[in-house]
């Protein structure tokens, strides 16, 4: 971690750390990954502060907010990297849920809707289970809050974001 002071004021940048985690729901199908369990794959990659760049390098002593990030639709997750290089030395943890992804064959805005639903609530189980790489670094401030899936418009999903500044 570097440390600046400016103007009385401190801004820490992290290191840029990153694992891949495949996470399972049990009560549907499909996805993209393997290992997670029985049910629907969902591969995440999970950018967080690091002590050293670089790929399952150990995370920065500290508590993190959490940001759960939907990709575009005909966009891979790696087309987002200008946004973890920037959000993740300011102190957020990204996950980046690899499904969905691409025109074919069509993606399902509800399933990646739930995706997103159950890799959060996911992640911030596992923060609390001992062992666990991310254990005790979710400092409760999750910054997608809610994925509402509306049964009569299931081509809409709703996130709620709230401000990342």
């Amino acid at each position: 971690m570097t440390s600046f002071l400016f103007g009385g004021m401190s801004f820490s940048q992290f290191q840029v750390g990153h694992t891949t985690v495949t996470y399972n729901d049990a009560t549907r199908s499909g996805g993209f990954g393997s290992g997670g369990g029985a049910g629907r794959q969902i591969q995440c990659e999970i950018y967080y502060p690091a002590t050293s760049t670089g790929d399952n390098t150990p995370i920065e002593i500290n508590e993190f907010p959490v940001i759960t990030f939907g990709h575009g639709f005909a966009m891979g997750w790696d087309a987002y990297s200008n946004i973890w290089e920037h959000l993740v030395p300011k102190g957020y943890i990204l996950i980046f849920p690899r499904t969905e992804g691409g025109l074919f064959p069509g993606p399902s805005h509800l399933d990646f809707g739930k995706d997103l639903v159950v890799v959060t609530n996911r992640f911030i189980q596992d923060c609390s289970s001992s062992g666990n790489f991310f254990q005790n670094k979710y400092n409760g401030k999750n910054k997608c809050r809610h994925a509402n899936c509306n049964a009569n418009h299931q081509q809409h999903i709703q996130l709620t974001l709230t401000s990342l500044f």
